[in-house]
């Protein structure tokens, strides 16, 4: 685990890789910035009684304390703000994004039957309340997983019947769902294996990050290699705001979680992460590139 201490600029770079930032009374300006994204320990000194409370806002009950001198303290003060950290993640993203997800899901079910209500001639509301019932269920299978990955539980070593039981079943989803847009998929001969339903995740997380990276007219194109690895291109993507060059792996985006990345993102990454899974992802001026090879 990597422990800094606050270094005495305000320089966010020095800091922001660390998995815990101690913050020393000088340095409360820092804990408004940080707060939110990454486990913080207030330090105190050695006249301080750890039973009093002081009056600085670091030392409030926003933070765990611990004196700099006692490692009991300090491992037990690293090991809460870890842990308090990963609980505010995970609620920021299941009253964030997984909730605009799952109301978005909801909302074309409900749309669906509203047009059949309405005696419509039209064929689309099936697709529509498949689409959406669909979506909510991935949704809702996937929370056991992040609760595990968010604060760092055992993963369950057999998963429960899931709706997409291999690859192949959730590029039909897609293409579904996504009738103006190719989604193409090499090594279909493959595809259909059941074990590669552990790439359906990694797969969901490059999806959704291309969605939002690109228009209706951009392909998106899966390869499945041997040895359960996947590469996933799109191109092209919108050049503004997404014009920058990039290239990340699970760990630097699995650690924290970005408003640029969506939760599927960060979830694949985090799993990534603790499979030893080779994750990365190149972004261009003009193309995403992401590539997973599981262990």
């Amino acid at each position: 685990m990597a422990v800094l201490e606050a270094p005495p600029s305000n320089h966010e770079a020095s800091f922001w890789n660390a998995d815990c930032l101690m913050i020393g009374p000088e340095h409360e300006s820092l804990l408004d910035t940080v707060f939110e994204r990454m486990p913080v320990v207030g330090l105190l000194t050695d006249e301080a009684p750890l039973t009093k409370v002081q009056t600085t806002s670091l030392t409030s009950d926003r933070v765990p304390r611990a004196h700099a001198q006692n490692p009991s303290e300090l491992r037990l003060a690293m090991r809460s703000a870890t842990l308090e950290c990963r609980a505010r993640r995970l609620l920021a993203d299941l009253t964030g994004a997984w909730s605009h997800d799952a109301r978005g899901a909801l909302g074309v079910a409900q749309l669906a039957l509203k047009l059949m209500e309405m005696n419509a001639d039209s064929s689309s509301p099936i697709p529509k309340a498949e689409n959406g019932l669909t979506r909510l269920g991935y949704l809702v299978e996937r929370i056991p997983s992040q609760l595990a990955l968010a604060l760092d539980l055992p993963l369950l070593e057999r998963s429960s019947a899931t709706l997409f039981p291999t690859l192949e079943a959730f590029v039909r989803h897609l293409r579904r769902i996504h009738p103006r847009r190719s989604v193409e998929l090499l090594g279909e001969n493959i595809a259909t294996n059941q074990a590669t339903a552990r790439l359906v995740p990694f797969a969901a997380g490059f999806v959704e990050f291309a969605l939002k990276l690109s228009d209706a007219q951009s392909v998106l194109k899966m390869t499945l290699l041997e040895h359960l690895a996947l590469e996933f291109e799109c191109d092209p993507i919108r050049p503004h705001p997404w014009g920058k060059r990039a290239t990340l792996d699970a760990s630097n985006i699995g650690r924290s979680v970005d408003e640029f990345l969506p939760y599927r993102l960060v979830e694949a990454c985090r799993l990534a992460t603790r499979l030893g899974a080779v994750l990365t992802l190149e972004l261009t001026e003009r193309s995403l590139f992401a590539r997973v090879q599981l262990a």
